[in-house]
């Protein structure tokens, strides 16, 4: 992840001004816009959106 962040946010933002996502829009953005430069980083920052979704629907199961 620290190697990622090294890597120019521009290059992964291409310079828009960043906004917040709902997460299904964040995941199809970064499904669809990933570039292939940073590849090698794609699995893990799905396996985080698999994390954050899993952890989303447990937290909303609690009372």
């Amino acid at each position: 992840m620290i190697r990622f962040k090294k890597r120019s946010n521009k290059e992964f933002h291409k310079g828009e001004y960043l906004k917040h996502l709902e997460p299904k829009e964040a995941r199809e953005n970064f499904e669809a816009s990933f570039p292939d430069s940073l590849k090698v980083f794609k699995d893990s920052f799905r396996r985080v959106f698999n994390a954050l979704d899993h952890w989303d629907k447990t937290n909303l199961n609690e009372p």
